[in-house]
This record gives structure tokens, C-alpha cells and sequence, in this order.
């Protein structure tokens, strides 16, 4: 007496082989056996059915029959009453032909008993009346073989897994969940033995249920452990526990009444053909002129349908299997799984139904609907089935949805503008479709063809399968990824992956010297701005102000021009949009443009040259070796802070109000005058234009206003004619002085005047003295006549101190 439990090791490779039919029996053959209602409807097989009233109907067709003697073969029916009254037994009919029994009374259990070479209905009475307590066995007896197919069916199932490596304590755990006996496991045993407790816990001590056992010793013998409980039922061979095809064949010992010996049989559904079953049972030869008859049992729920609800309205996709939890009532788990041929029915139109295979979870109380069928349209459903012939349907709603296709999905504009390089880690959202499918996220390089997606987190506003989520938020560090076009990889429930660009952008570009003033009360303001990529800016704006903006032909430096609206007031600070290249929205910068009022200006200029030079000063001129002094004219200038000196375009020379200096002096003496003092030569070289730009706190700076331009001339300290003649009526004179070498011609007026030939000649002894000979017409036009010199490039002579 032994009990075989296969491990999990040596059963492998069955689960890649054909399914066998009854592989730890003999098949005794298939056969149809279906229950009709009384008022007509799609039959359904005996197994699947949870009631059997009065005035239903079983009927049965054979499929095959293994006996020598295939016209001797009868079958009958043993119906239990749900009141637990007189087990009716059904008169035994050929089982090649096709039978109809019309069932009496409500039945709890139905045993269908089958003889390969006959079958007398008075042995079968005999038997079931052999004692007052065999009612309560047999029902007790059935509900355990179910129990045992239904664990061999739960690994069954799970045969694929185990092909692939994998373990079955899905299957285990999920079994275990609906029978409370059988429901404690050990999960860090093996899985073999987590089977063996499965077994035990389904079948604690089966032959106490056996209604065929033969004497109480027996049974007592039978309790000593799991092998010898079941081969106290099915004794007499070993038992084989297989899943690839699920059948558990146990043999059952014999119990000999004259000319018959009855065996239990074990139903096996056959999955390539809808509604068959194979009856697997012990063939082993019976004593001589005695006859087999095997009995198979099934329990039946006779009970209404379970209460199935919707926790809360899900939100699944077209076209994929979609796992959702289901509520029913603690009683009614082990009737939910009962119930047959789920369906989707739509809530607008309740006669449209489609078929939507289902898978229910009892451990994890979650459901498994397959939607791939292509006649699901988007909108909302109702989860339905049928309890044998009575719809029921699941409270609670199903809202369907296509997949997103993603094609418009991009990143937000304001997120897309926050992944610069110069950016730390950052929140984005991805916007533009429906992504509350969406199960992985991950980018790459798209200008790299080898770069390795790399993962992302991503969240929903209100959580996956939740409803449409236009929005999606990850987040990203741009900082360490190089300017350049990126690709997010969506995946959704599908498997399919999306791609949705994006771009790193450079950092944007830096104003230096905000904020800028601008003038009220005139027509535009000429402003320059300092910084870096000021070449990536496409335009300048601002509420209130009209900006053009000048070539951005460096990135360093660039021009614009401001033109302020009427209604603008002075102090105002207004906020400048920078449209920059690749960036989705401008670049605010705050207070970046500052109103004052009118803009200072020199309105005019007084100049105040030394009383006594050698040399003729033209108007507008400098004289570059002398202190000048200037009165300036201004307006809106009243708290003037300093002025800006520059000769020849360069800045030179900065004063600020009341600073005095050997080179320089400036004061305000009213606010609408300034006296100015400096050193020409502290500019810059002579012919150059000096200009003055003047500072205020309150309105800016003035526009340049010239102040003259510098010029070098000679210092005459003597003149001399000297005796000595040149040509007829020319002669040489001498003048002594510094800076002669300024002085390209002489003469006696304005208009004339004779080249310069020679250079200038050191004095002797030292200093800086020199002299010049000159070339003086003779006569001189009176008396002490002035000499007029004409300096390098002038038109014009210039009057001189030196006379003759």
C-alpha cells in the first residue's frame, strides 16, 4: 500500500509533452453529460451546473466507450435530495444510446454510475441503501473527489510555467485560498511539499468518507498517515499526482456484492472538445464472474447566484488582459469561480454583448478579463455572466478606452524650457494624450544609435487606470546630459513603446546689466546689452514698450531700441520676455527694464580757454597743453552724480560731482548748471573729439554731447628775421619755442603761406627748447606783423604772438 507524490523535478518534462487522458489510470471513455432546464436552453455540462431542479433534464451521449462489450455497457443516474430525503436512482439505459432522464426532485448531489458490461439497478439500491449515514458520506465523499479535481485542475493549469521554469504556487496558492482546510502553507517549503499539504488538507482522512470502505478496521488503518488515507479509498496500486493533462487516478478498494464490484471513477474534462468528459478508472481485473461498475460523484452548490460588485468604476484598455478586484461576499468566493461564460454588456444598449474570457483570482480577490476582442468599442459596460441559465450581472461599471497611440504626446512648454544645462533635477510633465495606461517610462539619446534607454519614474494625477490623465509628471536631471534631441519610451499595458521627443537646451542666455533705464518723453531709447548668447535671442518684449532689437552678430554685446508707451509713468519697472531659439515659451526676466522720467541732456556748452596762447585757437577747439574749463547747460539733471570724459570713441576719464583733482573738477552749481575743469591731454592723443556724457541718480545718463576737439599747438616763446636772404625777396627767420614740429607752413595773412623745410632743432644746453627755421616773404606786410602759421593738414593759417 503506497502512495507516489511525483516531485516537482521529475514531473517537468511531462508538462511539455501532449496531454495524456487519464495518465495514472485507464480511460473507461468520453461521453457528454449535459442539464437542460425544464423550459428549454443551451445545455451545459453536469459539472459546471450549480442547480439541479425539478423538471430539469440530464441528458447523455457517448462519445466512446472502452469495453469489449460496448452494447452490454449501461449508465445510471443517483440523485441526492437537497432535503437530504430518499436518494432517487434513475432507471440504468444503454449507454451507446442517447439518454434524457428528467430529474425529480432538487438535488444536492448527482452520481452518475457507469458499467462497462452491464449494470443492474437493484445492486446499485443495495449498495446506496447499505447504511442510514451513506447519504451524508456520499455528499461529503463528492465534495472531496471536487476538491481533489479541482487542485489537479489548478496545476494543470499552470503547466506552462512550470515549462518555463518557474514554480506553481500561483496555482497552489490560489487552490488553497477556497478551501480554509487546505489553505495552510508553509511558502518557504518546496513546492512538493507544499502539495503534499495541499493533499492533506483536501483529503485529511478521505476514507472516513469512503461509503465503499469495508470495515471500520480498515479504516482505522487508514488513518495513519496521507498514503495510507487514500489508498484506503483507491487501494491497491500506486497513486500518481501528474498535472500535464489533470487527473489524479487513485484506485479504490473493492466492495464485493454478488456478481458486482464497485470502483470510484474520476471525471477529467477533455479542453479540445467543449462539454466532453473522460471517465478515468482502476481496470485491474475483478474476481471471477463479477462484474465493474464505477461510480462518480458531483456536488453540486444548489444555491443562488454569488453577490459579484465593483469596489469602484474601472477604467481599463481595449485590446489587452486587464486585472481589476472584484468584491464578493465572503460566503460566495467558491460560487464566483462557478460562474460560466463572463461578457461585457454595454450600459448604453444593453443588448450588445460581447464574449470577454475571465480568470478569477480568489487569493488576491481580483478578476482577469481578456479584451482583446475587437468588437469592444470605448465607453462604459457591465461585467455579466451566467449562474447556469440566470444572467447575472456585477454591480458597478467598466469604462473601456483605446490605447493611446501617443503621436501627440510632447513635453509641456514650460517644461521643456526647464531642461537646460544649466538646470539641477526637475519635475516635468508630459502632456498631449491619454497616459493612464502607461506602465513604463524611460529616454534616450536620438542622436545616439547605441544609447540604452534609461529608466524614469514617472506618476498620474489621480493613479493608473484611473480615468483619461492628459498629463503625466517625471523627472529628469538636464544637468548632466549634453545639449541635444532626447526620446521618451512610453509603454503602456500593451508592451508596445511610444516615442515622444524631447530636447536638452543649452543654458539660456545672461543679461549682464540689468536692470535698463529707459527715458520717458522720447520717441525711443537706445540701450545696449551685455552678456553671454545674446545671439540666441530672437526677440525682446514687454507690456507697455515697443523693443526692436538690433543685429546679433556677437553674443556678447548686443544693441535695442525701446520706444515707451504715452501712459507709462516714471518709476515703473516692467518685465522683459526673451524669446530665445528652441526655447518653447519666452524667458521672463522681472524689473528687467526700469522707467525714469525725461532723459538729462546738455543743452549747451561754454568754453573757457586760457587768456594767453602763442597759437590761434578755430572755434569747437582744445588746446591739448592747457587747462579748459566749461560751463554745461542741463536739463532734467537735478542731483547730477558724475560725467563721462572719452576722446575718439574710448571711454577716458570718469568725474563724479564734487571730486577735484590735479587733472579734473566738476560741480554742480545749479541744477541746471555744471562747471567742468581738466587737462586735455589726459584724454587721449590730439584730433580727437571730446564728449561729455553726464550721470544722474534718478533718470539715467545723457545723451554724448561734444565738448571740442583736442588739438596740439606749438609753443612760440620768440621770432627772429635773420639777415640772411632767401632768393630775391624771401628771408630766413627763426622760431624758438616747443612742439615746432606741428607747423607745416608759415606766413604774414591767413590765406598764404610758405612750406616749412627743415625740422626742429634741439636748444643747446639741454631742456626741451627747440627751433625752427622758416622761410618770411619780404616785405612784411607792415610793420610788427603777426606770423601766421598753418599746422599739418589745415586750409588755413593761424595767427601767432611772434611779430618781426
Amino acid at each position: 500500500m503506497r502512495f507516489l507524490l511525483v516531485p516537482l523535478l521529475l514531473l517537468q518534462p511531462l508538462f511539455a509533452a501532449t496531454p495524456l487522458t487519464c495518465p495514472a489510470g485507464a480511460p473507461l471513455g468520453s461521453f457528454q453529460v449535459t442539464v437542460t432546464p425544464g423550459s428549454g436552453g443551451t445545455p451545459r455540462p453536469l459539472q459546471t451546473v450549480n442547480q439541479l431542479l425539478p423538471g430539469y433534464k440530464v441528458s447523455w451521449s457517448a462519445v466512446k466507450i472502452n469495453s469489449p462489450d460496448q452494447k452490454k455497457a449501461r449508465v445510471s443516474l443517483v440523485l441526492v435530495p437537497s432535503d437530504h430525503g430518499k436518494v432517487v436512482i434513475l432507471d440504468p439505459k444503454p449507454a451507446l444510446d442517447a439518454i434524457e432522464w428528467q430529474v425529480p426532485v432538487r438535488t444536492e448531489i448527482v452520481s452518475v454510475v457507469f458499467g462497462p458490461q452491464g449494470l443492474d439497478k437493484g445492486k446499485v439500491s443495495k449498495l446506496i441503501s447499505k447504511n442510514d449515514e451513506l447519504i451524508g458520506e456520499l455528499a461529503d465523499y463528492a465534495q472531496k473527489t471536487q476538491q481533489t479535481q479541482s487542485l489537479i485542475e489548478a496545476i494543470a493549469q499552470d503547466q506552462q510555467s512550470l515549462n518555463t521554469g518557474q514554480n506553481v504556487n500561483a496555482a497552489v496558492v490560489s487552490f488553497a485560498n477556497q478551501f480554509p482546510s487546505a489553505s495552510r502553507l508553509d511558502r518557504t517549503q518546496p513546492v512538493d511539499q507544499q502539495l503534499l499539504t495541499l493533499v492533506r488538507g483536501v483529503n485529511p482522512a478521505l476514507s472516513a468518507y469512503d461509503p465503499l470502505a469495508t470495515n471500520p478496521s480498515q479504516r482505522a488503518a487508514q488513518s495513519a498517515g496521507l498514503a495510507a488515507a487514500v489508498a484506503g479509498l483507491f487501494f491497491g496500486t500506486d497513486v500518481g499526482l501528474a498535472a500535464s493533462g489533470g487527473a489524479l487516478l487513485l484506485n479504490m478498494h473493492s466492495l464485493f456484492f454478488p456478481g458486482t464490484e464497485f470502483r470510484s471513477a474520476f471525471a477529467e474534462a477533455i479542453s479540445s472538445h467543449k462539454n466532453q468528459t473522460a471517465l478515468c478508472g482502476n481496470k485491474t481485473p475483478s474476481a471471477s464472474r463479477t462484474q465493474l461498475a464505477f461510480l462518480w460523484a458531483t456536488r453540486l452548490p444548489d444555491t443562488g447566484p454569488p453577490d459579484v460588485s465593483l469596489p469602484q468604476t474601472e477604467h481599463l484598455p481595449i485590446g489587452a488582459k486587464a486585472t481589476f478586484p472584484i468584491d464578493v461576499k465572503a460566503r460566495d468566493w467558491s460560487l464566483a469561480t462557478r460562474v460560466q461564460d463572463w461578457k461585457l454588456v454595454s450600459a448604453a444598449d444593453n443588448k450588445i454583448s460581447v464574449p470577454a474570457p475571465a480568470k478569477l483570482n480568489t487569493e488576491t480577490k481580483k478578476m482577469e478579463l481578456d479584451l482583446s476582442d475587437a468588437k469592444l468599442k470605448p465607453g462604459v459596460w457591465k461585467l455579466a455572466g451566467d449562474w447556469d441559465w440566470t444572467p447575472l450581472t456585477a454591480t458597478g461599471e467598466i469604462d473601456l478606452h483605446a490605447f493611446s497611440t501617443f503621436d501627440k504626446a510632447r513635453l509641456a512648454p514650460t517644461s521643456q524650457d526647464r531642461l537646460t544645462q544649466s538646470s539641477d533635477k526637475t519635475v516635468v510633465d508630459l502632456e498631449g494624450s491619454d497616459f493612464e495606461f502607461v506602465e513604463k517610462l524611460s529616454y534616450k539619446s536620438a542622436d545616439d544609435k547605441f544609447a540604452q534607454p534609461s529608466p524614469l519614474p514617472f506618476a498620474l494625477p489621480k493613479g493608473p487606470r484611473k480615468g483619461p490623465q492628459t498629463t503625466l509628471e517625471t523627472q529628469l536631471e538636464p544637468k548632466s546630459l549634453a545639449a541635444g534631441k532626447y526620446l521618451f519610451l512610453v509603454a503602456q499595458s500593451d508592451g508596445v513603446v511610444h516615442e515622444a521627443p524631447f530636447k536638452v537646451l543649452p543654458a539660456p542666455p545672461q543679461i549682464a546689466n540689468l536692470p535698463l533705464l529707459v527715458n520717458t518723453g522720447a520717441d525711443a531709447v537706445h540701450v545696449t546689452l551685455h552678456g553671454t548668447g545674446l545671439d540666441r535671442i530672437e526677440s525682446l518684449s514687454a507690456d507697455q514698450a515697443q523693443i526692436a532689437l538690433g543685429p546679433g552678430d556677437k553674443g556678447d554685446e548686443r544693441d535695442a531700441t525701446v520706444k515707451l508707451s504715452p501712459d507709462v509713468k516714471s518709476g515703473t519697472h516692467l518685465t522683459l520676455r526673451m524669446k530665445v531659439k528652441d526655447f518653447e515659451q519666452p524667458v521672463a526676466l522681472t524689473d528687467a527694464l526700469e522707467v525714469a522720467g525725461p532723459r538729462p541732456a546738455i543743452t549747451g556748452v561754454r568754453t573757457s580757454l586760457p587768456a594767453e596762447l602763442d597759437v590761434a585757437l578755430q572755434p569747437g577747439e582744445i588746446p591739448a597743453n592747457s587747462f579748459v574749463s566749461f560751463a554745461l547747460d542741463v536739463s532734467h539733471a537735478d542731483s547730477v552724480t558724475g560725467i563721462d570724459l572719452s576722446c575718439g570713441g574710448q571711454k577716458n576719464v570718469s568725474i563724479r560731482t564734487g571730486q577735484s583733482s590735479g587733472a579734473a573738477r566738476l560741480r554742480q552749481e545749479t541744477p541746471a548748471s555744471l562747471f567742468l575743469s581738466f587737462d586735455p591731454q589726459s584724454l587721449g592723443q590730439p584730433n580727437c573729439d571730446v564728449v561729455a556724457t553726464i550721470h544722474t541718480a534718478d533718470n539715467g545718463s545723457s545723451a554724448p554731447k561734444k565738448l571740442g576737439r583736442i588739438v596740439r599747438l606749438p609753443k612760440i616763446e620768440s621770432f627772429e628775421l635773420t639777415d640772411r636772404k632767401v632768393g630775391d625777396n624771401a628771408f630766413i627767420g627763426v622760431l624758438k619755442g616747443q612742439d615746432l614740429d606741428a607747423i607745416e607752413k608759415t606766413g604774414w595773412d591767413a590765406g598764404a603761406g610758405t612750406p616749412v623745410q627743415g625740422i626742429p632743432a634741439p636748444v643747446a644746453g639741454g631742456g626741451s627748447g627747440e627751433t625752427l627755421q622758416v622761410v618770411a616773404p619780404w616785405p612784411a606786410p607792415a610793420p610788427h606783423s603777426p606770423l601766421y602759421i598753418w599746422l599739418r593738414g589745415e586750409q588755413t593759417g593761424r595767427a601767432t604772438t611772434a611779430k618781426w
